[in-house]
């Protein structure tokens, strides 16, 4: 949008390829990445594109301080790790990294047995990614069946079924298993049974009830955040987030915007949506034009929550024991 208002635009990116999220975060089988470098390729638009950069604080205050305005826009990139023993071991992954490298060709050798850790939409992703890969999958969770957020969408959980992916729920991971190479050879687990609330209970540990399931490979997928070490004291954060006036997308600092994830909206559409308005802002600014001001409301997804069917309508899927 920038650039279609007539300015130099720079881009810097952590990836050595444009296309960010869509690229690395999506799986082949879901987002066809020929269409990716297609539509995001920032030569043709006159921009330059400047990748394999990771933007220190210090590297971010001297972007701040050498152009007219800076749009951080870089998602909830930072995985979170379940913090158990043994997580260091060869065949450990989160999500993210995992589905990265094989939408860059790097997929890892030798997948055959997978265990997922977690049950939103990235642990969809990289069951599915698994899957492709050769492997045979189990879905682990720490709820019941009825209460996988992957069920909010039946028809995902079909698919999902129909591929061979299997699920283990009611348990949590304690440590890692590896052998004298180093290698993850299975995990231990503990039975959960579910506490209050009964909208959204607590999973709770059942002492003794200790048990190994056998694998080759670990893939983390139990949430992500905003990486916010980059910014300096003059951004104000607020629960994980960056805190921006609504109205034009600006931070506490003058010259620096932000849109997307970093700010709480979730999805393509809005992070895109945010970034045009921060856009018009800056446009307005550099022309000394009244500035146009936008609905100042979040944009967010809202999902009503919804038991997952039976596993009886799920033949497929009846979890794992």
């Amino acid at each position: 949008m920038l650039r279609r208002l007539g300015h130099e635009v720079d881009i810097y990116d952590m990836l050595h390829v444009p296309g960010g999220t869509l690229f690395s975060g999506y799986p082949p089988f879901r987002m066809a990445k020929f269409g990716v470098r297609r539509d995001n390729d920032p030569a043709a638009w006159g921009a330059r594109f400047f990748g394999g950069v990771h933007v220190t604080r210090e590297m971010f205050e001297r972007i701040v301080n050498d152009y007219d305005f800076t749009l951080a826009t870089i998602g909830i990139h930072h995985p979170y790790m379940v913090g158990i023993d043994g997580e260091d071991a060869d065949g450990v992954w989160n999500a993210l990294d995992f589905i990265a490298a094989v939408s860059m060709g790097t997929a890892p050798a030798n997948v055959r047995r997978a265990l997922i850790i977690g049950a939103g939409g990235t642990a969809r992703d990289a069951c599915r990614t698994a899957r492709r890969l050769g492997a045979e999958v189990t879905v682990c969770y720490r709820r019941s069946f009825e209460l996988l957020e992957l069920g909010r969408d039946p028809n995902i959980l079909g698919i999902i079924g129909s591929e061979g992916v299997q699920f283990l729920c009611l348990v949590q991971p304690t440590r890692v298993l590896s052998n004298g190479d180093g290698r993850v050879t299975g995990v231990e687990f503990l039975r959960t049974e579910l506490g209050p609330p009964e909208e959204n209970p607590v999973a709770v540990p059942i002492d003794g009830t200790e048990f190994v399931v056998e694998c080759d490979t670990v893939v983390e997928a139990i949430g992500e955040g905003a990486g916010l070490g980059m910014f300096p004291p003059s951004i104000a954060l607020k629960n994980g987030h960056v805190v921006v006036d609504r109205a034009d997308h600006r931070t506490s600092h003058p010259k620096v915007f932000a849109a997307g994830e970093l700010i709480g909206d979730n999805g393509n559409d809005t992070a895109a949506l945010g970034a045009m308005q921060a856009a018009f802002t800056m446009d307005s600014i550099l022309r000394d034009e009244p500035l146009v001001l936008f609905d100042s409301r979040p944009f967010a997804r809202l999902y009503t929550r919804r038991k997952t069917p039976p596993p009886s309508q799920f033949p497929w899927a009846t979890p794992v024991r």
